[in-house]
């Protein structure tokens, strides 16, 4: 079976199925991943780069001769994906994952589709008890706060940003408020019923979040830091500041809506709750910040 993939999370779905060896193209977000191109024929080097998640090159998909091209719409403008696959008579999958639930079906969705049913399953097993896991240790983590009497030290309202500017949050309807309940915390915006959408910066003020943690996609990635943040007017007095709570996060380890996740979503857990600091430097070099990226800044 030839299977395409056009980005780097469906990728993700079929390498942790154990199935990388049926990809004959994938995005080039896939292909410049290390982690994932280990898992690519010849580490990448044997699969067709089919450009970008946004922005496909359907000529080279069709001569690839795909069995199956698996897509997404997890990313406004994605829906162009399809309607090229459409016209070009291209057998396709759109793979669910808006949700952490999403993401479970898109696994199984991806596992029927490859003859895959019951390896399918067993991951959507261990999916799930990793996600289980850290909800109990979240709890248990917040007890021993409360008993400790260290209330202080309890995130409690948080909000997730996509991008610095405009600043984009993450709603209601995506993964990132799955990763706030299950650490035990509050989404500062709940009400906002899309996956994400702009905010101004008075908003996340007034609605005064003590947790914030920034994942910037694609080229912002690299100029996420704490300096960046606080030169906005009037951040330095968010609760979030104050609690010296901001976490910078990259993007493919919480941006991507497959099994990975759980492994963004225990780092997310150090950062609430464990070793932060450890945690800081770690996500620091996967991002490959600037050195003093993760710096406070003298007020």
């Amino acid at each position: 079976m030839r299977v395409v993939s056009l980005c780097p999370s469906n990728t993700d779905i079929v390498c942790a199925l154990g199935l990388g060896h049926l990809l004959v193209g994938v995005d080039r977000s896939s292909l410049k991943d290390p982690e994932l191109a280990q898992a690519l024929p010849g580490q990448g080097r044997g699969v067709a780069d089919v450009g970008t998640d946004l922005q496909i090159d359907i000529a080279a998909i069709t001569a690839l001769k795909p069995d199956l091209v698996l897509a997404s719409l997890s990313v406004p403008g994605m829906e162009r994906n399809i309607e090229q696959l459409q016209a070009a008579r291209l057998p396709y999958l759109v793979v669910d994952g808006h949700t952490l639930a999403g993401v479970q079906r898109g696994i199984r969705q991806v596992a029927e589709a490859l003859g895959a049913t019951a390896a399918g399953e067993a991951l959507v097993a261990s999916f799930a008890e990793a996600l289980e896991d850290v909800r109990a240790r979240s709890r248990e983590a917040r007890r021993r706060l409360e008993q400790a009497g260290r209330e202080q030290d309890l995130p409690r309202r948080a909000a997730w940003e996509w991008w610095p500017k405009p600043i984009i949050v993450a709603g209601r309807s995506s993964w990132i408020q799955d990763f706030f309940e299950i650490l035990g915390v509050e989404n500062a915006f709940a009400d906002i019923e899309q996956e994400s959408r702009p905010v101004e910066d008075e908003e996340v003020l007034r609605r005064a979040p003590d947790t914030l943690c920034a994942s910037w996609c694609g080229s912002a990635e690299r100029r996420m830091s704490l300096a960046r943040i606080g030169r906005r007017a009037g951040w330095q007095a968010l609760p979030a500041w104050q609690t010296r709570r901001i976490f910078l996060v990259p993007e493919r380890l919480v941006g991507r809506p497959g099994p990975g996740l759980a492994r963004g979503l225990r780092e997310l857990y150090e950062l609430f709750y464990g070793d932060r600091a450890a945690a800081m430097e770690r996500l620091a070099a996967a991002a490959r910040l600037a050195p003093d990226a993760t710096v406070w800044p003298q007020v």
